[in-house]
C-alpha cells in the first residue's frame, strides 16, 4: 500500500465551475471576472472529499502540490486559503506551492519523501497535467496517476497506462 500521496490542486482536487473541465483550469487566475476571487469560482471535483476521507482512514499521508503564480510566501498563503476554503486542511500533512516549471513538483516530492523517510515506490502523485504532474513525478522515479480530461490533455497523455477519468478510480493504484 502507498504511504504518501501527493495531489495536484487545480484540475485534480478542484476546478473552475464555469468550464466543467472543458478548459485547462489555470485560466481562472487571469480572467477579469474570476481573478479577484478565484475561490468563489472553484468547486471540488467529484468525489475528492470521499477519496481523501478513505485514504486518511487507511493511514495514508497526503499533501497538496499545486502551481500558484507569484512569490513563494504569497503563493503559500493563497494555497493555504484555498485548501481551507474547501475544508480540506485536516486531510493534508503538507501544502506546497510550486513554480510553473516542469520539474518543480518532482523536486518538492523528493524533498518531502526524504524528510519523512519514505521511499519513492511507496509514494504516488495524482494530477491532471501530463507535464507538471505526471512527468514531473515519473522522471524522478515516483509513481504517478494521470486524471485525464481529454478536452485539454497533452497529446502524449493518451499513451499513459496509469490514467483514470475520476478521482475515485485512483484507489486501484493505492493498494
Amino acid at each position: 500500500m502507498k504511504k504518501f500521496i501527493f495531489f495536484d490542486g487545480d484540475g485534480t482536487l478542484w476546478y473552475p465551475a464555469l468550464t466543467r473541465r472543458r478548459r485547462a483550469p489555470h485560466w481562472i487566475y487571469y480572467d477579469a471576472v474570476t481573478a479577484r476571487d478565484p475561490n468563489a469560482h472553484l468547486v471540488l471535483t467529484h468525489p475528492s472529499k470521499m477519496v481523501l476521507k478513505r485514504l486518511k482512514a487507511m493511514g495514508v499521508r497526503m499533501a497538496v502540490i499545486s502551481i500558484v503564480p507569484g512569490p513563494w510566501l504569497r503563493a503559500q498563503r493563497i494555497l493555504d486559503r484555498r485548501v481551507k476554503h474547501f475544508g480540506l486542511e485536516a486531510f493534508f500533512d503538507g501544502i506546497y506551492p510550486a513554480q510553473k516549471r516542469s520539474d518543480a513538483k518532482g523536486r518538492i516530492m523528493e524533498r518531502v519523501l526524504l524528510e519523512h523517510g519514505i521511499s519513492k515506490r511507496d509514494a504516488l502523485m495524482v494530477g491532471d497535467s501530463y507535464v507538471y504532474d505526471y512527468m514531473s513525478a515519473v522522471k524522478r522515479g515516483i509513481p504517478a496517476v494521470l486524471i485525464y480530461p481529454k478536452n485539454y490533455g497533452s497529446a502524449d497523455a493518451i499513451r499513459v497506462k496509469r490514467r483514470v477519468k475520476r478521482m475515485d478510480q485512483i484507489m486501484r493504484y493505492v493498494r
